[in-house]
């Protein structure tokens, strides 16, 4: 995937059963800008807020998904901030901080 990734111009993930959809993560660890479904339909959203992805309301509907693409194609100001903020973001969901948080809940309910 690390060859891919930087081959890409963006991560189009229009889900509407994800859990935590780790592509989401890996996509914005490269600096890809990512369309994805909203925390109704992909858990990893729920990290997420508009500057930081284009996030689908109805991940089934092709003309939400085209309306995306061609933000992200036409808006470079609003795309490379996605893409920066994205890959912020990205950085800050990691083992270690995960595995910390894990284990404050555990603490929490012990």
């Amino acid at each position: 995937m690390s060859e891919l990734y930087p081959a890409s111009d963006a991560v189009i993930h229009p889900t509407i059963d994800g859990t935590y959809d780790m592509v989401v993560l890996e996509a914005m660890s490269h600096k890809l800008p990512v369309i994805v479904s909203s925390s109704e339909y992909c858990g990893f959203s729920e990290h997420l807020n508009n500057e930081e992805a284009v996030i689908l309301n109805n991940p089934t509907d092709p003309q939400e998904i085209s309306i995306g693409i061609q933000t992200l194609t036409n808006q470079l100001e609003l795309r490379n901030k996605i893409s920066e903020n994205g890959f912020k973001k990205s950085q800050a969901i990691n083992w270690k901080n995960t595995t910390n948080k894990t284990l404050d809940a555990y603490k929490k309910i012990l």
